[in-house]
């Protein structure tokens, strides 16, 4: 059921197989964060509410409870009921667990996750959508057109002994270069849908996805993990304890590979004597200005402030960022899709009319 969900998961580029699911997150990381926080036992709270759960959720939630049963940690259980949480979420709940303060990590989490509103007419997620499914229709419509239509049409032309203009002869070469290299191609242009399709179905997302084929956004983009990797941080800030150990815990349980061995040189450099803002700069996790934001926190005070606030304003700069290439991207496309089937429609409409000419 996971494998079948995860499936689905890639291809729900609108978002609404997430949003339910996060709101499901956000309720059971808001059970496990009053249940911790009074030291309840959560093994029949977890079972009352996987009971009132659907199926495929509330197998996890089960496997869950048979875990913590079984004597096994929270983090640890968390992490072996794969797909249960948001790898980053989990991450969390351990550095929050070696800290002290793992209610404070599950309702930061939960609020993260809960649903924001989706009022919006269109998602980035839909917007790729309609440029994937307009690309496809073209491609369909002028392959058509060029490997059936065109040589039929230059036949016809050849019969007649009519002289065509540039402008058909150039479409007719653009159809025998598709006929000769169209093989070659169609791996590129899967190849871009797939990336597109990667990130649209992390746009506008509470926690970006980063297993699986999203590894790439990490290796491409890795600022998208500073936002987890902050709130993580502050965790261990508001209980008072050092950095080391929280970057120490990431480097070793990250979600993504790239990340990690960031973080790992972030937790070297601490370990020389380094500043901690300083080696993340150097990292490409946080910029000039975030690091001189967390420096004089950190002489404040109220860094623990400082590292979520600044977590939050990262995540909305990378949303408004592909939100923004999003837009730019749609008109784009459009004028070049338009500029495609132009050319061959008076490339096609051109030589009818010489012929008319010439027949009169």
């Amino acid at each position: 059921m996971s494998f079948f969900y995860q499936f689905l998961m890639v291809f729900d580029v609108l978002g609404w197989l997430h949003r339910a699911r996060a709101a499901r997150q956000s309720a059971l990381l808001s059970v496990l964060a009053i249940a911790t926080e009074k030291q309840l036992p959560l093994t029949p709270i977890l079972d009352a509410f996987a009971d009132d759960s659907r199926l495929g959720w509330r197998q996890q939630v089960h496997d869950l409870s048979d875990m913590l049963q079984a004597g096994t940690s929270l983090p640890d259980a968390l992490e072996a009921v794969h797909g249960l949480l948001p790898p980053d979420v989990v991450m969390a709940a351990r550095v929050g667990a070696e800290s002290g303060t793992l209610p404070a990590a599950l309702k930061i989490a939960a609020e993260r996750l809960a649903p924001r509103d989706t009022t919006t007419v269109s998602s980035p997620g839909s917007i790729v959508v309609y440029l994937m499914f307009v690309t496809v229709v073209m491609l369909v419509i002028v392959s058509f057109i060029m490997f059936y239509i065109v040589p039929k049409f230059k036949r016809i032309f050849e019969d007649f002994g009519t002289e065509m203009p540039p402008m058909t002869i150039f479409v007719i070469d653009a159809s025998h270069f598709a006929a000769t290299f169209g093989l070659i191609l169609i791996p590129f242009i899967f190849a871009v849908m797939w990336v597109a399709m990667v990130y649209a179905v992390a746009a506008g997302r509470p926690t970006v996805p980063m297993s699986g084929p999203f590894k790439l956004l990490t290796i491409m983009v890795p600022r998208i993990a500073t936002g987890g990797v902050l709130r993580s941080l502050s965790i261990a800030v508001g209980a008072g304890r050092p950095l080391i150990g929280a970057l120490s815990t990431m480097a070793g349980v990250h979600p993504a590979s790239a990340i990690r061995r960031r973080i790992a040189g972030v937790a070297n450099e601490v370990e020389q004597g380094h500043n901690c803002w300083q080696a993340m700069l150097a990292s490409g996790l946080i910029t000039r200005r975030e690091t001189a934001l967390l420096s004089a926190a950190e002489r404040a005070g109220n860094l623990d402030w400082a590292l979520r606030r600044t977590a939050d304003n990262v995540d909305s700069r990378i949303s408004f960022r592909f939100n923004a290439l999003v837009e730019f991207i749609r008109p784009v496309l459009m004028l070049l899709y338009a500029g495609v089937v132009g050319t061959v429609v008076v490339g096609l409409f051109m030589p009818l009319v010489k012929l008319l000419n010439d027949l009169s």
